[in-house]
């Protein structure tokens, strides 16, 4: 997905972590949560998420 294509979100900047990716604890995760980007509905993201050992 292109993140500058006119008419992919309803925001005006996704999220900063969008671009970069997110790595955080799951006490984090749990408490802070992770904000989403407000997308229109023709236009789905899918997010991978995955545990790592011992970080």
């Amino acid at each position: 997905m292109i993140l500058d294509e006119p008419g992919t979100f309803l925001q005006r900047t996704p999220p900063a972590w969008l671009g970069t990716g997110l790595q955080a604890g799951g006490a984090w995760l749990c408490a802070a949560g992770v904000p989403l980007p407000v997308l229109n509905p023709e236009r789905p993201k899918l997010l991978y998420v995955r545990r790592t050992e011992g970080e």
